[in-house]
């Protein structure tokens, strides 16, 4: 019997999770559990400079990622804020192919990300949760990821 490739069929939505942000999604599935906030969009005070903002905050996320490292705390602190940004650069990337643009010429856009449980690669929950919260949150995108 072949291993079943997992799947994000079933999941779990809940978006206004903070009334304060635009748009804010809580998404949980049987492998992670995620909020996604979105500050903005706002206008930036420079003319025609777009800057769109993500962080993830601490959260389990950490503790997963030393999980996989070694035992010396300075090189797992070293690795995991290089993991960590490298998650947001992708993330980032995906919200610029994302997010239309060229219909917020002086965008300022702040997402957040909080992950309180993982248990495998986060990327595809991670890139599902903006998608829900910048529809959400009434922002123009070239096209929306959904569950497969």
């Amino acid at each position: 019997m072949m291993p079943q490739t997992p799947t994000i069929k079933d999941f779990a939505v809940k978006t206004s999770i903070n009334p304060a942000c635009a748009g804010s999604v809580f998404l949980e599935t049987s492998e992670c559990k995620i909020v996604c906030e979105i500050e903005g969009p706002s206008i930036s005070g420079a003319k025609n400079v777009q800057s769109i903002q993500v962080r993830i905050e601490d959260t389990t996320v950490d503790k997963i990622i030393e999980q996989t490292l070694g035992d010396d705390d300075f090189e797992k602190d070293k690795e995991l804020k290089v993991k960590r940004v490298e998650l947001e650069q992708v993330l980032t990337s995906i919200t610029e192919n994302l997010v239309r643009m060229e219909e917020y010429p002086n965008m300022e856009l702040a997402i957040t990300f909080k992950i309180f449980e993982n248990r495998m690669n986060i990327k595809q929950y991670l890139a599902l949760a903006l998608s829900m919260a910048l529809v959400h949150s009434g922002i123009q995108t070239n096209t929306i990821m959904v569950p497969c």
